[in-house]
């Protein structure tokens, strides 16, 4: 994942957005939308911090080597042990908030739709991700980009969105009868 991230400095913006989804997949699963429901992260740590404190699991299983050990306790939790290798993706793609932030400001709209949508999925990089998705909200040059700004900041919010997001998008709603307008109902709908 930190390979992918830095690679995201680098090449065009064709090749920089498949790296963004190929993060986003990689923290989240494989999801039919762009924006998809909340990722159970809290669910998956208190799942991993049980295996990892138990004593009688071996090293090697924590190291993917669980495939046919005969050792019963691996093979009892087997299983389980997708929750560890799934939250350790889901946090090794949040370390890279930041270089994702400054994708916003690219030219290519697709490039910065696949970022928002990225960003949106990492509630405990809110702090960073807000202003930065504001500023997107609010230009007036970013067409085709202000409703999913909103769309991700409601997201951010969970599920309790500010007045100021779900005044924004009804603002944007009333102001543009295109893609940005439906993405600012989506986001009305989110914060309400």
């Amino acid at each position: 994942v930190p390979f992918f991230i830095e690679l995201l400095g680098t090449g065009g913006a064709t090749a920089r957005g498949f790296l963004v989804r190929y993060l986003h997949h990689l923290a989240v699963g494989y999801p039919e939308g762009q924006f998809p429901e909340a990722f159970p992260i809290d669910d998956l740590a208190k799942v991993a911090a049980i295996l990892e404190a138990r004593a009688d699991v071996p090293r090697s299983a924590f190291n993917g080597d669980i495939f046919g050990d005969p050792d019963p306790v691996v093979e009892e939790l087997q299983n389980h042990f997708n929750a560890l290798w799934e939250r350790d993706c889901f946090l090794a793609v949040e370390r890279g908030v930041p270089t994702v932030l400054g994708l916003l400001r690219d030219s290519e709209t697709a490039l910065v739709l696949d970022a928002v949508a990225l960003l949106s999925s990492f509630p405990g990089q809110r702090a960073l991700s807000e202003p930065r998705l504001w500023e997107l909200a609010r230009d007036a040059e970013a067409v085709g980009l202000r409703g999913p700004a909103l769309v991700a900041l409601a997201r951010l919010s969970g599920g309790d969105a500010s007045t100021e997001v779900i005044q924004a998008a009804q603002v944007l709603m009333d102001a543009d009868d295109g893609v940005d307008g439906l993405y600012a109902a989506c986001a009305e709908v989110l914060g309400s």
